[in-house]
């Protein structure tokens, strides 16, 4: 069923323990054994964290036994991730530790010569066989901007970007490219600092937080960055229906924080469109100034003067591709939309619905975690034998209820 793509991408959101959901929701690629075909990972928040058991093949079972990915989400530990911290008003603006959840990754996939040595190799040879690119973002708390951590050469990751290439030195987001496993951990600690709960995360002369800060769904990564012909987008605010809560302030905070983040994931999507309408412009584009020359060539007598002006008048009103190449700062828009070279992406996404098993803190529902793994495992299966057998030429996300029922959000 994927013999027709040739790199996929993979888009992960942040959403704290609801990331239970997205991991279940993992298993597809292993499914249809189109692993070889995954080209990229983007992830922020709890993505990042699900992201690195794609980076280490831990999705595959072990003689019968469940993943390390189900394994790590269905034996949850509260105290075996966070520690309380005393707040001290005006001190100190954080409640927990996550030291115990760094040891964890240290026990995980730095101990584990396995699973380092997997890692060691999308870090230091991204672009071998069997390696995978990988994008992970967070938010640099002074400059109010996003970064990223990725195995790419810096320089290719905006190669698709209008602004690369019309105005000198702009780029949409800065970052570093990770050259140990102790740069992957402090991506994704970075990219996982949800405050208010965890101290900022420090980096160089740098202090961040959580990624899902700025843009809770990179999907940026998997097109301009990769032009992958097919994304799988796992988000997990994007549904956000809830009853209103009048007593509790963390209620109400955290009710704002999800709301927020369900907006950026809408606006992400919206981006995919811009991007296939962009792309669609411009083979419209390429056939009629296919059409205009091939007129103006039979038309090219003298008995057909009015017609060769009409044409020439034609060619004139159409764009030139090929001015679009090496742009001035003074380019029009137009040029700066015909110079990005892309091909139009289709897109599979699947979403949990409320009422919701887990929430965005609720790490100590172990139970529940294992639930909400299980239920997107089946309904994602589900809804891919659909896709791929008529696969719709817009964004249609099935949302996952509680009892495993699908409704589909289509409008963003």
């Amino acid at each position: 069923m994927l013999d027709r793509y040739n790199s996929i991408g993979i888009i992960l959101a942040g959403g704290g323990a609801k990331g239970a959901y997205q991991a279940g929701a993992n298993d597809f690629l292993r499914a249809q054994n189109a692993l070889q075909k995954m080209r990229m990972v983007a992830g922020t928040s709890i993505g990042s964290w699900n992201a690195l058991f794609w980076l280490a093949g831990m999705l595959e079972e072990e003689n019968g036994q469940m993943c390390g990915l189900e394994h790590w989400w269905s034996t949850l530990s509260f105290l075996g991730l966070v520690r309380p911290k005393f707040y001290i008003p005006c001190v100190r603006n954080y409640f927990l530790s996550a030291s115990p959840w760094r040891k964890s990754f240290k026990r995980l996939f730095a101990d584990r010569p396995a699973t380092a040595d997997r890692l060691k190799q999308h870090i230091e040879r991204p672009d071998a066989e069997g390696s995978i690119h990988f994008y992970l973002t967070r938010s640099n708390v002074e400059r109010a901007s996003l970064e990223v951590t990725t195995n790419r050469n810096l320089d290719a990751v905006t190669s698709n970007l209008p602004t690369a290439k019309w105005k000198s030195g702009v780029h949409r987001v800065i970052g570093d490219r990770a050259k140990t496993i102790d740069d992957l951990r402090d991506a994704v600690f970075s990219s996982m600092d949800l405050p208010p709960l965890f101290k900022y995360w420090k980096i160089g002369d740098y202090f961040y937080e959580d990624g899902g800060v700025i843009d809770n769904l990179p999907i940026q990564f998997g097109t301009e960055s990769e032009q992958c012909d097919l994304l799988f987008i796992l988000p997990l605010n994007a549904t956000f229906s809830q009853d209103v809560n009048h007593r509790s302030i963390i209620k109400r905070l955290f009710r704002v924080m999800d709301v927020r983040q369900g907006v950026l994931e809408r606006n992400s999507f919206k981006m995919v469109y811009l991007y296939n309408e962009l792309a669609a412009l411009r083979e419209k584009t390429e056939k009629l100034e296919s059409l205009a020359q091939r007129a103006f060539e039979a038309l090219a007598t003298p008995a057909n003067a009015a017609a060769m002006d009409l044409v020439g008048e034609l060619q004139h009103a159409l764009p030139s591709l090929a001015k679009a190449d090496g742009l001035s700062q003074e380019a029009s828009p137009v040029d700066r939309a015909l110079v990005r070279r892309h091909r139009r992406l289709q897109v599979f996404a699947i979403c949990p619905a409320p009422k919701l098993a887990i929430n965005t803190v609720e790490f100590w529902k172990r139970a529940e975690a294992g639930k909400a793994f299980r239920l997107m495992r089946g309904a994602t299966a589900r809804e891919l034998e659909s896709f791929f057998c008529d696969p719709p030429e817009y964004v249609r996300m099935p949302l996952v209820q509680p009892h495993g029922d699908v409704v589909y959000l289509e409008e963003f």
